[in-house]
């Protein structure tokens, strides 16, 4: 999964090119459900699961398993919405999809090069490094800002009518698509609150904070795991050329005779491209919201894995 900034900035750079002044308008005045609905399943990391019992994590499920079905349930839900609620659920769920299309596009690229084929238990802590590398470098040059100058939960700062809004679709979508998965309204209202206030607790300007929990997973995993999550000034890069500036070979590794040399901004503008189709389709049945075309949407949505980009019926 890109990282936070990544997909946040993927989404600002994308809608400024919807010339649908209808949706355009929907997402300025709902910018923060936007900006949620940006980060997608990533959110769910923090839904307290194992207080319910269940023994799946629903992030780990939604990124692989009915992708297509979870947003077809989505977008439903959000259709059934009072007039005045709707563009709250509207600005969220374009926002969910600027995800899906930035990871189903960019996961592969990033997955081989953090070595994902020979993984070890070190893995997610190097899959996080490089994702934090690439927000380092999109934030500086598309922004010209260093990531402790950005408040990244400040972009999420929900009121509570959103918060309750969005907690529901999302809690009557996951029902529907993942019944197994114990959830109620409350928990998705603590769930996104959680996220925001873990996120401001990100921000580590002199690398204090990051320095510790390194300490302290080293000493009991043995490995750096959540530590690079710390956003630090004049952070040292970890990884050579995480944007791909050099063209070198990748491949999908999920299906290695997929390759590429393409850089990671190309790879952007790919997803970026694919995007725009989806806000344009999926915004404008939303906003006429009768006799929705799910045949359509669901076509160009697709069904396809967050890791992999490829159907999710094949295993991630």
């Amino acid at each position: 999964m890109p990282g936070f900034i990544t997909h946040y900035l993927f989404g600002c750079e994308t809608v400024k090119n919807i010339e649908e002044k209808n949706i355009s308008n929907i997402i300025k005045e709902n910018k923060k459900a936007f900006s949620l609905g940006l980060q997608g399943p990533d959110v769910f990391f923090y839904f307290p699961y194992s207080f319910t019992g269940n023994k799946k994590r629903l992030a780990s499920v939604m990124h692989v398993y009915d992708t297509g079905k979870f947003l077809h349930n989505l977008i439903e839900q959000v259709s059934r919405l009072d007039d005045y609620n709707r563009n709250i659920g509207i600005a969220y769920v374009l926002g969910f999809l600027g995800h899906y299309s930035m990871d189903t596009k960019c996961h592969p690229y990033i997955y081989y090069r953090t070595g994902y084929l020979n993984k070890g238990k070190d893995y997610f802590g190097k899959h996080t490094d490089f994702e934090t590398d690439i927000d380092f470098l999109l934030l500086d040059k598309l922004k010209g800002k260093s990531v402790v100058d950005f408040r990244q939960e400040k972009t999420i700062r929900l009121d509570s009518n959103s918060t309750r809004i969005i907690a529901g679709v999302l809690n009557n979508a996951c029902k529907k698509t993942y019944p197994f998965i114990k959830s109620s309204n409350k928990l998705m209202e603590i769930t996104i609150k959680s996220f925001y206030y873990s996120n401001g607790m990100l921000n580590d300007k002199k690398g204090y904070k990051k320095r510790a929990l390194s300490m302290a997973e080293k000493l009991v995993f043995g490995n750096v795991s959540a530590a690079p999550l710390f956003m630090v000034a004049n952070k040292d890069m970890v990884w050579e050329d995480p944007l791909n500036e050099k063209r070198t070979e990748w491949k999908n590794p999920w299906d290695l005779n997929i390759k590429s040399r393409k850089s990671f901004m190309e790879i952007m503008d790919e997803a970026k491209t694919y995007y725009c189709t989806l806000i344009n389709n999926v915004g404008n049945e939303l906003v006429k919201n009768k006799d929705i075309d799910f045949d359509l949407l669901d076509g160009l949505i697709g069904n396809n894995s967050y890791h992999s980009g490829l159907d999710c019926r094949i295993p991630s």
